[in-house]
Order: structure tokens, then C-alpha cells, then sequence
């Protein structure tokens, strides 16, 4: 089953071994986003200004879900950082006006769409992305106090309670979902650096890579050396796959490693297995 669910998350959003993680990334926040803002264009039905609303949710999410394809399947998504934003910033602002500015629940929504901002972001500069997101902030409350007639309000407390709690509720699940969805791209990608290292390291010589950023030499008195003499191997090799060549030298280590541990009395702990690959 869980196999199956690891299948289906890679189809969507990209596999680890060839997606990098900003782009996995960008194709689950462009795809849950736009599908949260269609489902939410469906649930404000109870609004007064409920067809502009539902346009405003509509057209969003059609245009994030456009951009998720692209990114999943043309593999366009650097470019794709700033239009995504602005898509966001817009119709956030949008909604501001049409749906309670200060009062209402839409501005609950600027705190995710910064996280995501953050989250998406790669080499454009931090700054600029804040100073945008701050400026749009500061234009909507100056707007809605020197000029209130430009807000839609509700049309009464239990509309407008409503509305905002319900949107208050789904920010936390929205936050709590992106950071769920970091959380989880982060620690594959350390899996993936682990393993990386363990191919290449012993894992005490990794580990203590990882630990201090350095390794310490050890100075062994005396070293076992095995060496291995394969006659025939580019022959031999002409035969197999890649992966069947590999799984042919993993067996003569492994065995070398056998061999160690049944004669562990005769032979120190520090030991060098070296090949010979020649015909």
C-alpha cells in the first residue's frame, strides 16, 4: 500500500532520483494551491458578493493548475517563480476588497503565500520577494482606510464570523500542510545525500564526516591487504549488463568481508581490499 501511495506522490509531483527538490516542490505548491482555490470556489456560496468571488477562486486555481503542468511536464518552473507570485498577490488582493478587507478572512492567506514564496525560492533575491509582499500589504490597509466605500463589507457579524473563521481554520491547514511538504522534500533529500556517501565511505568515516566536517587519520601498525586477480573480466564484462557487472563485483567484496570475519583473530581490524581488474 505504501508503495503504491510513494507511486502515485512520484507520478504527480516528480521523483526524487530525477526531479530536483525546488521542482518538486513548485509542483506541489502550484498544484495544491490551485486545487484548494477551486474547491474554496465552491463553498462561498453564502456570500453576497458570491459570483465575483467564485470567479476570483475559479480563474486562480485554473492558472496554478496550468502552471503545475507545465512545470510536471515541461519541466518549466525557475521561470514560473514570479508569475506564480503574482497570480497569488493579485487575487489575494483581489478578494481584499471584494471580501472584507481587514475585517475578513482573506488576509489570513499573506502568512502562507510569503511561506511559499520563501519556500519556492531559489536564486532571486529574498529581499526584492519581501519588499513585494510587504509593499502590497501596506497599499491594501492605506487603500481601505483613506478610502473604506472601496471594501465590500458583510452584510452582517454572523456572515462576516462566518467566513473568517472558517478561513482562519483553513490557514492553519494550509500552513501546516506546507510545512509538512518541506519537512518531507527535506528529508528525502537527506536520504539521498546518506546514501550518496555511504557508496563512496564506510559509514563510520561518513558518520563522522557528517559530525565534524572532517575526518581524523588513524594510525594502524599493521593492515591485511586482499587482493583479487580477475582473469578474463573485459570478456567477461562484454556479457553483462551494468547492472549485472555490478552485482558480480559487489559479490567478490562482500566475499572479501566474509573472509575478514571468519579469520577476525588472524587478520587486524584495519584492512584494504584492492582489485586487480585486468584480462
Amino acid at each position: 500500500m505504501g508503495d503504491k501511495v510513494l507511486k502515485i506522490v512520484y507520478f504527480m509531483f516528480g521523483d526524487p532520483k530525477k526531479n530536483s527538490l525546488e521542482h518538486r516542490l513548485f509542483n506541489t505548491v502550484a498544484f495544491v494551491n490551485g486545487a484548494l482555490n477551486i474547491f474554496g470556489a465552491f463553498s462561498s456560496f453564502y456570500l453576497q458578493n458570491f459570483m465575483m468571488i467564485f470567479l476570483l477562486n475559479f480563474i486562480s486555481g485554473i492558472l496554478l493548475i496550468g502552471m503545475y503542468f507545465l512545470s510536471r511536464i515541461k519541466s518549466i518552473y525557475y521561470s514560473l517563480f514570479w508569475p506564480f507570485n503574482l497570480i497569488i498577490l493579485i487575487y489575494l488582493s483581489s478578494m481584499w476588497f471584494f471580501n472584507g478587507g481587514s475585517i475578513g478572512g482573506n488576509h489570513y492567506y499573506f502568512i502562507p503565500a510569503l511561506v511559499i514564496a520563501t519556500i519556492l525560492l531559489r536564486n532571486h533575491n529574498v529581499w526584492i520577494v519581501y519588499l513585494v509582499y510587504a509593499a502590497v500589504s501596506v497599499f491594501l490597509y492605506g487603500t481601505e482606510y483613506f478610502h473604506r466605500g472601496l471594501v465590500k463589507t458583510y452584510l452582517n457579524d454572523a456572515e462576516r464570523y462566518l467566513d473568517a473563521g472558517g478561513n482562519y481554520l483553513f490557514v492553519q491547514v494550509l500552513t501546516g500542510l506546507l510545512i509538512f511538504i518541506l519537512s518531507r522534500n527535506l528529508n528525502i533529500e537527506r536520504k539521498k545525500s546518506d546514501s550518496l556517501l555511504l557508496n563512496i565511505l564506510p559509514e563510520t568515516v561518513a558518520e563522522e564526516l557528517k559530525r565534524n566536517d572532517f575526518v581524523v587519520p588513524i594510525r594502524y601498525e599493521s593492515v591485511t591487504v586482499l587482493f583479487t586477480d580477475m582473469a578474463g573480466f573485459t570478456q567477461i564484462a562484454e556479457t553483462m549488463s551494468p547492472e549485472e557487472l555490478l552485482n558480480e563485483l559487489d559479490l567478490f567484496f562482500r566475499e572479501f568481508d566474509s573472509i575478514v570475519k571468519n579469520c577476525s583473530r588472524a587478520l587486524p581490524e584495519a584492512r584494504m581490499c584492492a582489485k586487480s581488474l585486468t584480462e
